[in-house]
C-alpha cells in the first residue's frame, strides 16, 4: 500500500518523477527465515547410537548440519543452528524471486538436505543402492527424516508452529549365522521376485550389520550371499514401518548348490547346469567326472510348443564352433513367417522351429543353421530337451532376463540367427530372409538378413 501511494503521489506531481524500469531498485532475492523443527537430541556431531536395553535407536543431531526446505516449486538450504532438548531451530535465507511466497504456502521439510529429490518434495528413490552396514553410514545418509507444514512469511519469516519430522526408512540389525559378508561377498536384499532392495558391502568382513530399509507392505524378502564357491540365501515375509528398529538372524549356514533343475529360481540365472543335471554356481568347483554344460538364462516356460520342458531356459557356454560361421539360414519355409522385429520376438516356438526346419532340410544342405545348433557337440544333460537354435521370442526373454543383450555374454561380433523367419519374399516368390540380432555395436538391433548370409549360431536347451 505504501509503494502504491508512493507512486499516485509521484504522477500527481510530475511524470519526471517516476523511475524507468532500468533504475527501480531490485527487489532482496529472499527473506531471512527461523522455525523450529523437532529432530532427536543435541550433538557435536550427527550420530545415532544402539540402545540395547530399551531395544531402540537413538538418534543425535549437529549443529550445522543442512536442511532441505521445499516450497513453491523451490528448494532452500537451512543450517540446523542449535538444538535444544530434541528441538532444532533452522535459519537461512528463502527464495523465490520474483514470485515470493506467501502466508499459508504448503512446505516440505527433508533432513539432510542431500536425500531431497529436488523440488519435488521427495526423497531421492535411489538413496538406500548400497551400504557399508555400519550405523555411522546410516547417520550420515540414510536416517531421513521429513516433514510437512506451512510458511510464515508476514513479520518475521518461519513455519506455523513447530514441524515434527519423521523417520522415512526403518533400520534393522541383521545378524549373520553361517556367513561372513565382505567387499567382495555383499549380502543383496531382494523385494519380491527380484527387485533389489539394498547391497551391503562392507569394508571388511562383518556377521553384524546395519541396514536401513524403506516401508513396505507385507512382501517376501530374500537376503542373498554368494561366496567363491556357493550361494546361501535366507527368505521371509514381513511388513516394514518407517522408523521402527528391528533384529532378526539370518541364518546363511544351507548352500543351495548343488540343485534339482526342477527347484531352479530367478535367484539361479546366471548359474550354470552340469552334465549331472544339477545346477552349480558358475565357476564354481563341480564334481570330478562333470562338467558345466549350459548357463540358466531365463526362468519361466520358454517354449510354447512342448509342454515337456517348460522351466526355463540355458544357453551353451559357446557358439557351435569357435571358428565356424553358418553359412545359411535354411532354404526352407517354415508354417509362420513375421513382418516386424516387435511381431518377431512374440515367436516361442524353438524347437518346433529347429525340428521342421531339420525335417524339411533339402538334400545336400549343409550348412541349415538349425542342424548346427541341434548337433552341438556338448552332450545335453537329462532332463533337458535336444539342443535348438532359439526363436527370437527365446533370444528376447534371455535378454530381458539379463538386463540387456550386452549382459548375455556373447562375443561382441556381428549377429546371431534365431529360428524365426521373415516374411519377405525373393523374386520366385519364397520367403528369402530371417531374424538375427546384432550383439556388436547395437546390442540386440534386429534385423531381418538374407538366408544365405553369414552369422554366428549359439544352441540352447529347455528344461
Amino acid at each position: 500500500m505504501a509503494a502504491l501511494a508512493l507512486m499516485t503521489a509521484a504522477c500527481s506531481n510530475s511524470d519526471n518523477d517516476i523511475l524507468t524500469p532500468a533504475e527501480q531498485p531490485a527487489k532482496a532475492q529472499g527473506i531471512p527465515f527461523t522455525a523450529t523443527i523437532s529432530m532427536g537430541e543435541s550433538a557435536s556431531t550427527r550420530a545415532l547410537s544402539e540402545d540395547n536395553v530399551n531395544n531402540k535407536i537413538v538418534a543425535t543431531w549437529a549443529v550445522d548440519d543442512k536442511v532441505a526446505l521445499i516450497h513453491n516449486g523451490v528448494k532452500d538450504e537451512m543450517t540446523v543452528s542449535a538444538v535444544n532438548a530434541g528441538v532444532a531451530t533452522i535459519t537461512g535465507t528463502i527464495t523465490g524471486y520474483p514470485s515470493y511466497p506467501s502466508d499459508g504456502d504448503a512446505v516440505t521439510i527433508i533432513y539432510p538436505a542431500t536425500a531431497a529429490d529436488g523440488t519435488t518434495g521427495n526423497v531421492k528413490a535411489n538413496l538406500l543402492a548400497a551400504q557399508d552396514g555400519t550405523l555411522a553410514t546410516i547417520a550420515a545418509n540414510y536416517d531421513v527424516r521429513k516433514g510437512t507444514g506451512t510458511l510464515k512469511v508476514s513479520g518475521t519469516a518461519s513455519l506455523n508452529g513447530n514441524v515434527s519430522l519423521t523417520n522415512q526408512f526403518a533400520i534393522f540389525k541383521f545378524t549373520l549365522s553361517g556367513q561372513s559378508i565382505d567387499a567382495t561377498h555383499p549380502l543383496v536384499i531382494k523385494k519380491g521376485e527380484n527387485e533389489v532392495v539394498t547391497t551391503v558391502t562392507p569394508a571388511s568382513s562383518m556377521t553384524s550389520v546395519y541396514v536401513a530399509m524403506p516401508a513396505a507392505a507385507s512382501s517376501t524378502y530374500r537376503f542373498i550371499v554368494t561366496t567363491d564357491n556357493n550361494k546361501y540365501i535366507k527368505s521371509g515375509t514381513a511388513a516394514i514401518t518407517a522408523g521402527n528398529y528391528y533384529q532378526t538372524t539370518l541364518d546363511l549356514s544351507t548352500p543351495r548348490y548343488p540343485l534339482a533343475l526342477a527347484s531352479a529360481t530367478v535367484d539361479d540365472l546366471g548359474s550354470v547346469i552340469a552334465s549331472n543335471g544339477k545346477i552349480y554356481l558358475k565357476n564354481a568347483a563341480i564334481p570330478s567326472g562333470e562338467s558345466a554344460v549350459a548357463k540358466i538364462a531365463y526362468l519361466g516356460d520358454g517354449d510354447n510348443s512342448d509342454d515337456t520342458y517348460n522351466h526355463g531356459l540355458a544357453l551353451a557356454l559357446a557358439d557351435v564352433s569357435e571358428t565356424k560361421w553358418c553359412l545359411q539360414w535354411s532354404e526352407t519355409c517354415l508354417p509362420t513367417q513375421y513382418s516386424t522385429a516387435e511381431t518377431a520376438k512374440g515367436d516361442m516356438a524353438g524347437i518346433a522351429n529347429t525340428d521342421y526346419l531339420i525335417d524339411h532340410a533339402p538334400a545336400g544342405h549343409t550348412h541349415n543353421a538349425a542342424k548346427a545348433a541341434r548337433d552341438y557337440s556338448v552332450t545335453r544333460p537329462t532332463g533337458t530337451s535336444a539342443w535348438f537354435l532359439p526363436s527370437a521370442g527365446q533370444w528376447d526373454k534371455m535378454a530381458n532376463a539379463a538386463g540387456g543383450y550386452e549382459n548375455l555374454g556373447l562375443p561382441k561380433a556381428d549377429g546371431y540367427w534365431s529360428s524365426t523367419e521373415s516374411n519377405a519374399s525373393s523374386d520366385a516368390g519364397n520367403h528369402s530372409s530371417a531374424w538375427y540380432f546384432d550383439a556388436d555395436v547395437h546390442d540386440g538391433k534386429w534385423e531381418d538378413n538374407r538366408k544365405d548370409d553369414l552369422n554366428h549360431v549359439r544352441a540352447c536347451l529347455a528344461f
